[in-house]
């Protein structure tokens, strides 16, 4: 038997049994380029997600995210909820459950959301372009549930190329010019995936002797003469 819970404009479902829920463990990125654009381009993916620019005609721009953490709990979330709370810090009462739920500090999900990052445009579209940016994306686009006809890694590459065109990147910023008007997300895949791509980028740095984002990028697709 199932139990709904009304909210001002959403209706959450969810099983007699309590909710176990976890905390979501954010790592600790470090202070390199490289990090940061990793921290940012998988909050946009989960929706927290990792997530300022140049944005996309709202007709045909993401309206809203569906979040899902297991099958206990499953909210859908505006994007004008999220936009608001990247830019003054008020959780709208959606997004606040989403919040207790998921154990995440206010301040680091504004965070993680508006915080902008500068980058080359040119070398950010370079590094999407490269072997690596396109398997950072598909594991990106692995926790998104895809509408019929499109794959989410391209959206997302997509939306972070468009999202870039001014040198400045954040989470927000990408999510206003991600394409589908719906963004489904397998939380509880994302922060695992974000927890192990994490870790694999410390072997890669290791394994080619790189410490930045020009690094990475110069060895994987020197320009063309």
């Amino acid at each position: 038997m199932q139990h709904r819970f009304s909210l001002p404009s959403q209706a959450i479902s969810a099983q007699a049994q309590p909710l176990q829920s976890q905390a979501i463990a954010i790592p600790q990125s470090s202070h390199s380029p490289w990090h940061k654009t990793l921290e940012f381009a998988l909050a946009v993916a989960t929706g927290t997600a990792i997530a300022c620019l140049a944005l996309m005609p709202k007709a045909s721009a993401l309206e809203a995210l569906e979040l899902n953490y297991g099958s206990m709990f499953k909210l859908d979330l505006p994007l004008s909820e999220l936009e608001t709370f990247a830019k003054t810090g008020k959780a709208s009462d959606n997004l606040q459950l989403l919040l207790d739920v998921s154990k995440t500090k206010p301040a680091m999900a504004q965070q993680l959301l508006s915080k902008e990052m500068a980058v080359d445009s040119a070398l950010a579209k370079r590094m999407l372009d490269s072997y690596l940016g396109e398997v950072l994306l598909k594991e990106m686009g692995s926790v998104v549930k895809p509408e019929a006809g499109r794959e989410p890694w391209k959206d997302i590459r997509t939306a972070m190329v468009t999202a870039s065109t001014d040198q400045k990147l954040s989470a927000i910023e990408v999510l206003n010019a991600y394409g589908p008007a719906k963004l489904s997300i397998n939380g509880e895949k994302a922060m695992a995936i974000f927890g192990r791509m994490m870790s694999d980028f410390g072997d890669i740095q290791k394994l080619l002797g790189v410490k930045s984002l020009e690094d990475v990028t110069g060895a994987l697709c020197p320009p063309k003469r």
